[in-house]
């Protein structure tokens, strides 16, 4: 059988037993029957090469990194796209209002992140499998590919430090101690797909750190003066974005 039980296909006969048939068989692409010719075109009815891949038949072959968020926006941006998002939210549009689509379109930055730099190209994991790029505990590790990287450090202006100063703060060891689904990471606070810059001078932080520590924030409340100071004192203030530290005597 081909991808999901299906019956053998023309990209499958050729492809399943390189890396890339291997990468799709264990995805959940497979699982659910989306083929090969969902994001590379083709006709696998064809079993001449050059009719399968023809451009008649929409062969695309391999897909520009600029074209591949609207590539998988044909099943997750659709308006019913919640479905393939476990309920939650249509990734395309929240995508598109990050700084990472902005990176990618406006300032033409091929290195820029998009969908597969996360989720991977071909062995795309449910977000709930130990194994995918995007699961809790491995969400730091992957931004740090870029983020603690000299290269992007000079392309895009990223400050190197930050995925170290997570680690050493308490919400990386947090991830140390209790490794599971509900652990902060970097999209904890600045998104999954919706990448994002907390902006400092106003509440939008207390906003961001309240989603988690409920009981701080209805204790602080927006009532409190640090709120009222012209220059407003937040989370952040006392126990740093990155490298967050505990609340002591000391502090």
């Amino acid at each position: 059988p081909g991808p999901a039980g299906k019956v053998v296909d023309s990209c499958w006969d050729c492809h399943k037993n390189g890396r890339a048939g291997r990468d799709y068989r264990a995805s959940i692409h497979f699982v659910f029957g989306a083929g090969c010719i969902g994001c590379h075109g083709g006709d696998p009815t064809k079993v001449r090469r050059e009719d399968a891949e023809s451009k008649d038949a929409g062969f695309r072959g391999r897909i520009s990194v600029f074209d591949i968020p609207e590539v998988c926006a044909k099943c997750h941006g659709k308006p019913d796209a919640v479905k393939w998002s476990r309920g939650r939210r249509n990734a395309f549009e929240e995508y598109k209002q990050g700084v990472h689509a902005e990176a990618l379109w406006q300032k033409d930055e091929r290195g820029a992140p998009q969908c597969a730099t996360c989720h991977g190209a071909h062995r795309v994991l449910r977000v709930d499998d130990p194994g995918s790029p995007a699961h809790p505990a491995n969400v730091n590790r992957t931004c740090a590919k870029c983020h603690a990287d000299e290269e992007y450090k000079e392309n895009f202006g990223l400050n190197i430090e930050v995925p170290g100063q997570v680690a050493r703060g308490v919400h990386g060891l947090k991830g140390a101690w209790s490794p599971g689904l509900n652990l902060p990471t970097c999209a904890s606070c600045h998104g999954a797909h919706w990448n994002f810059r907390p902006q400092w001078e106003n509440a939008e932080v207390f906003e961001i750190c309240g989603t988690c520590h409920t009981a701080e924030r209805a204790a602080f409340g927006k009532n409190n003066p640090h709120f009222a100071a012209e220059e407003k004192v937040h989370c952040a203030k006392c126990h740093t974005a990155h490298e967050v530290k505990p609340a002591t005597p000391a502090m």
